[in-house]
């Protein structure tokens, strides 16, 4: 239902009230109350006409019943019972016309300029009439000549007074319509704008990549935008919680520091992670005072940072390899082949050749780590990359490996399914990867111990996960486990495989991860990027 109908609808029994109210308390206050017939009857067209339009409205019996007929027919209904209790009252009620007043005054918010000019001429007619031909005394007289009365200069005077009063009322109410109406557009406008602009500061707050929170004078956050319980990893709302609860490392800065942009490291959901922020003081209104405080998680950048650091010490460290390499190998197979000629000269004795088969071990072992050493500091081709399914590759060196004396003593199940997409990989240095993974793997899980391949695609990338549930590393070992020569198990290894496995996902411009606990299994990922052009056809 039109809410403006319901409104007049309201406003009009209210009146009738006002009216009821009147035949009430008129004899009190000397004012002669209406016959109760009349009365009656105007009671009964008010609320007649309320619940008949109502009805129509609400149940849309009528889908021709317009908002505009039905203000009609309540304005005209209004002028009828207007003069029906004019025409049947003993005396003068000098507040009947002010209901005219009030019809007209009504009739100026829901109809057009002229339309009100009409209800205005339209009262006039019904007061006038009235005026005309009302009875000289009581209800039951005849009808007077109206000629006589058209002719006297009394009643005349009053028709014209008042015709006055309703045509200056419609004149100023229309001006008065007009005036509002054009504010209300301005204020519309505004408004519009004002929401436009909100919207907007809203989704701006609500998509910032940063976290944002507010607090005010003590330290109780009022807002935090979504970005902000991501980046904080909370399941509660922010707000109302105290802003050094949430980020305890603000108690230990001093006020000096707290005006520029810092950064540190704060434990979240028992993983630490690197913030940035800024704070800044800000006043909200005339009373209220508070900061704005903007971070961001800083954590992937950070180990972004560290991977270009590690990249570029691995790449030093390869470069003097190398050539260490290169200068020690031809001393190696100098002696290698000195140590065999000695042997073959001096005479046959126990401690002899067991001292010349040490040093024959340990030059051959020497000379396995310069070949560990080349390998590693050997420099990629990228003619010897291929556009592959890794499906395919990764399906085929399970087959090889499962194979191996030393996987055969674990279950390996391989979860994957064939990419949609292809990746550019040297498919040699791939399976050298994987067997390395494979091996660490089986190194650090006792026998019988399911080892986990998972293939799946992350993105714009195929992720390649490895996964045991053996001894683990703890945090110190992991930092340091791409670094040249470090062992943490017991085996024929050098130290050297995690460092080659690093280097060749670097030079496939991928990425590797290691997710492990002690005592709990570690997981290693790798992730290659797909080929631009390695759509499957």
């Amino acid at each position: 239902m039109n809410r403006r109908v319901l409104a007049l609808l309201i406003f009009r029994a209210t009146v009738f009230s006002l009216l009821a109210l009147l035949q009430l308390l008129g004899p009190f206050v000397g004012i002669p109350p209406f016959p109760f017939e009349v009365f009656l009857i105007s009671s009964l067209l008010i609320l007649a006409t309320n619940w008949l339009l109502y009805f129509l409205m609400t149940r849309k019996l009528v889908r021709g019943v317009s908002f505009h007929a039905s203000i009609w027919v309540q304005i005209l209904t209004d002028i009828f019972v207007l003069g029906l209790l004019q025409y049947s009252v003993h005396a003068e009620v000098r507040m009947l016309p002010l209901f005219y007043v009030i019809v007209i005054l009504f009739s100026t918010i829901y109809l057009s300029r002229v339309s009100v000019y009409l209800v205005a001429i339209i009262s006039f007619i019904s007061f006038y009439s009235v005026l005309l031909f009302k009875p000289a005394g009581s209800l039951v007289t005849p009808l007077s000549s109206p000629s006589n009365q058209l002719l006297d200069i009394s009643v005349f005077t009053v028709a014209g007074g008042y015709f006055i009063v309703f045509f200056t009322v419609a004149l100023v109410a229309n001006y008065l319509k007009k005036v509002f109406d054009a504010n209300r557009g301005v204020l519309r406008r505004h408004k519009q704008e004002i929401d436009r602009l909100e919207t907007i500061r809203k989704r701006i707050v609500e998509n910032l990549p940063s976290g944002l929170l507010t607090v005010n004078r003590e330290n109780t956050v009022t807002y935090a935008n979504p970005a902000a319980t991501v980046i904080l990893e909370s399941s509660e709302d922010l707000k109302g919680k105290n802003c050094l609860d949430v980020f305890p490392y603000l108690k230990e800065l001093s006020p000096q520091l707290l005006s520029s942009r810092f950064e540190f490291d704060q434990s979240v959901n028992g993983h630490v992670k690197a913030f940035g922020m800024t704070i800044t003081d800000t006043q909200w209104d005339d009373s209220q005072v508070g900061k704005l405080i903007l971070f961001q998680d800083l954590t992937h950048i950070k180990q972004l940072e560290e991977q270009q650091l590690f990249s570029k010490k691995m790449a030093a460290i390869g470069k003097v390899a190398a050539g260490v390499a290169h200068e020690i190998r031809n001393p190696l197979a100098a002696v290698s082949g000195s140590v065999q000629v000695i042997g073959s000269l001096i005479p046959k004795h126990p401690t002899t050749d067991e001292l010349l088969k040490i040093v024959q071990k340990e030059t051959d072992r020497l000379n396995q780590i310069v070949n560990q050493f080349l390998i590693y500091a050997k420099p990629h081709r990228t003619d010897q990359y291929k556009e592959i399914d890794l499906y395919e590759t990764v399906s085929e060196f399970l087959r090889i490996a499962r194979a191996d004396p030393d996987v055969q003593k674990h279950p390996i199940v391989f979860h994957g399914e064939p990419m949609k997409r292809k990746s550019s990989v040297n498919p040699e240095q791939l399976t050298q990867v994987l067997w390395n993974l494979i091996r660490n793997s089986c190194q650090a899980s006792s026998e019988g111990e399911q080892i986990q391949i998972e293939l799946s695609e992350e993105g714009a990338s195929a992720k390649i996960s490895v996964k045991d549930r053996g001894v683990g590393m703890t945090k110190e070992e992991v930092e340091n486990v791409f670094t040249p020569f470090q062992r943490y198990r017991k085996g024929p290894g050098l130290g050297l495989g995690m460092s080659i496995v690093y280097e060749i996902i670097q030079l496939h411009s991928g990425r590797i991860e290691v997710d492990t606990k002690k005592d709990e299994g570690t997981m290693v990922s790798i992730y290659l990027p797909f080929s631009p052009a390695g759509s499957r056809s």
